[in-house]
């Protein structure tokens, strides 16, 4: 069974002026450890996860509805919220008929303490994260208005086909317009094999695999590290997702958005959100 690592930092680089401003879940994590939604988080860290992953997985299922979850009130308190065991963990997710009409997020499959899911009775759509593959659940209720295909152990719950293997980055072909689905990117000896998403209409191209040598404290030379490379078709956009080992991997949006509407139709805060929901996805395969 293969287990979640989460491998990126999201940071977008504006090369105007050269700003920086971080898309993850810092401001979520000192919530979090506020010791108010996670009574004594220093010794409950799992749990502090689990809480982050849920404020991530907030705002995107909840669509027009509303989830009071927040990190100013205590888990046990969060509707359809489930924490239980030692050490705590979030066990179950039931949130059927709250009328969700958003879409889930990659944030789901963080929760591996997770055993019941029921999120029948809403308006889920988009795709079901493969990420989800990393759930051991025993219960699992979907409505049936997600599109694409299933993650192994949610065909029967989803009414979709099984997904099968994730494209490898390898087979693709420099400016090759990436459609919507699940890839694997094989870092070899030295980087580790990863997994992720790319949604629906996200307007990108991939632009292939590099290595690159990034400095290391206290050494004179740096490691090898692979990088893999996308941009949209215009080439105002690009994003760079370092799988390194030396280090933890991030993904970093370069932009040079010089006039208002891009080829794919897509704004500069919309590829924001594309850039968060690929970060989201990224789990890595251990087997």
């Amino acid at each position: 069974m293969t287990r979640a690592r989460l491998i990126a930092l999201v940071s977008l680089l504006m090369l105007a002026g050269l700003a920086v401003a971080v898309v993850g879940t810092d401001l979520q994590a000192r919530d979090c450890s506020s010791g108010i939604a996670v009574t004594n988080p220093a010794t409950n860290t799992k749990l502090v996860a689990d809480c982050e992953a849920l404020l991530g997985l907030r705002n995107t299922i909840e669509g027009t509805k509303h989830l009071n979850w927040t990190a100013r009130k205590a888990m046990a308190d969060w509707t359809g919220v489930t924490v239980s065991g030692t050490p705590e963990r979030v066990t179950a997710l039931d949130l059927a008929d709250r009328g969700l009409d958003g879409e889930l997020s990659g944030l789901l499959g963080n929760l591996t303490g997770l055993t019941t899911l029921d999120l029948g009775g809403n308006a889920l759509t988009g795709r079901l994260p493969s990420k989800l593959e990393l759930l051991s659940l025993t219960s699992v209720t979907l409505p049936d208005t997600f599109a694409g295909c299933s993650p192994p152990g949610f065909t029967t719950a989803s009414g979709l086909a099984a997904c099968g293997a994730p494209t490898s980055t390898w087979d693709l072909d420099q400016g090759d317009p990436l459609p919507a689905g699940t890839y694997e990117f094989d870092g070899g000896d030295y980087d580790p094999t990863v997994v992720f998403d790319i949604p629906d209409d996200s307007g990108l191209m991939y632009e292939g695999a590099r290595d690159i040598f990034p400095p290391v404290e206290g050494e004179s030379y740096g490691h090898s590290t692979s990088v893999m490379l996308f941009r949209n078709a215009e080439g105002t956009m690009q994003i760079s997702i370092d799988l390194g080992w030396v280090g933890p991997g991030n993904v970093r949006f370069f932009d040079n958005f010089a006039t208002v509407g891009t080829a794919s139709g897509h704004t500069r805060a919309e590829y924001e959100a594309i850039a968060k929901r690929i970060y989201e996805s990224i789990w890595e395969r251990t087997e």
